[in-house]
């Protein structure tokens, strides 16, 4: 279900976020898939969602608009779908300071131009998530001028505790439309946060238009455990 999408107001820098000046409960949002327009109802908090008969369906084109007194902005998004996921490994790798520290790695055939990112995540021993990360080490996609086929895309540091049970271990990899390579790269912030106006850089690169900024991001997820122990 498309759902929680959220319309607010900016506030000044250094001004303290207060949910009843940015919160908008009335603005006009609707989202546009196929030729069909649906209007999204305001649930709480700024958020709105779509009816329940929606959903957000890869290899989909959604197109959101949204209207406040005499604002109006939108953003354009495809669902994108996985390319092949091959080998999941536990690696070593340098962090910043030089240190030698446990990560997963995922070697990814992508489809096109989407863009990857994964968590390590732990699993309970009847195949349950138990545990995942927060945070993105880092995004990539298939570069325009590259000749390799595939990518290896590395996960944020993993604790010491999952660490010492790789068989336990696994990856989730998320996909995102293409815009999201550009927006991860200039919002100065590798966690995973919904709060994308909080972050400190100011040239972030967002994908909507018009009277407004923000992230309409089409994203899927799949989760994949450790094909073998290195």
């Amino acid at each position: 279900q498309i759902k929680d999408i959220y319309v607010g107001r900016t506030l000044p820098v250094a001004v303290p976020f207060r949910g009843d000046f940015a919160n908008l409960s009335d603005a006009i949002v609707s989202i546009k898939v196929d030729t069909l327009r649906y209007i999204l109802r305001h649930t709480k908090d700024g958020l709105y969602s779509a009816p329940a008969t929606v959903r957000a369906r890869a290899g989909k084109t959604y197109e959101i608009l949204v209207s406040w007194e005499n604002l109006s902005a939108g953003a354009i998004t495809t669902i994108p779908d996985a390319g092949s996921i091959g080998g999941v490994y536990m690696v070593n790798s340098k962090n910043d300071t030089g240190k030698t520290i446990r990560v997963m790695s995922a070697e990814i055939t992508p489809r096109g131009s989407e863009t990857y990112a994964i968590t390590w995540l732990s699993y309970t021993q009847t195949g349950q998530i138990y545990a995942e990360d927060t945070r993105y080490n880092t995004v990539m996609k298939k570069l325009p001028n590259s000749n390799s086929l595939t990518l290896q895309v590395l996960s944020a540091e993993i604790p010491a505790s999952y660490a010492s049970r790789p068989q336990d271990l696994g990856v989730g990899v998320y996909v995102y439309d293409e815009a999201f390579y550009d927006y991860f790269k200039t919002k100065g912030s590798s966690k995973l946060s919904d709060a994308v106006f909080g972050q400190p850089s100011t040239s972030v690169k967002w994908n909507v238009q018009g009277d407004g900024i923000g992230m309409f991001i089409g994203r899927s997820k799949t989760n994949k455990q450790i094909t073998s122990l290195q």
